[in-house]
């Protein structure tokens, strides 16, 4: 099992809380590129024109079942989120159906625990600077993996 941090937004950071809740109500999370490479399984990071954050998207790649998710909004955790399916890509995004990205991962409604019901005074929320889109957590002393830690039990 491993753990990400992620940050879902459509270019449109005024309204992150808002798509990361009804991303994560429709049952996926996932990433857009400027210029969309196609499915990641089928193009290299090489061949395709990225911008300097787009390179950590591959890492979506990596997801699968069972791993744990903490989803991102203005530098606080907003939700911790289990994957029940790993790396999923759509031609062509369905806004309607809660899918506004290319490329995402299916997970665990029921299994979702958002971050103002497990600590409800925003006064304690933690608050983790996250710049990246993507980032797998490899480092067991960051605030983001005691979190999911925290969170996970």
């Amino acid at each position: 099992m491993n753990y990400f941090r992620m940050q879902l937004h459509p270019d449109d950071s005024g309204q992150a809380s808002k798509h990361a809740s009804e991303s994560i109500s429709a049952g996926f999370v996932g990433l857009g590129f400027d210029e969309d490479p196609g499915d990641l399984t089928k193009v290299t990071p090489d061949k395709a024109q990225l911008s300097n954050n787009e390179h950590s998207y591959w890492e979506i790649l990596n997801i699968q079942k069972g791993d744990f998710i903490l989803v991102m909004s203005h530098h606080y955790p907003f939700a911790l989120v289990k994957v029940e399916e790993g790396y999923n890509y759509i031609k062509n995004p369905v806004p309607e159906l809660g899918i506004w990205f290319n490329h995402f991962v299916r997970i665990d409604k029921l299994a979702t625990r958002y971050y103002s019901d497990y600590i409800t005074n925003p006064a304690n929320w933690t608050k983790i600077v996250a710049i990246m889109t993507l980032q797998k957590l490899v480092k067991t002393d960051t605030l983001s993996y005691a979190v999911i830690e925290e969170m996970s039990k």
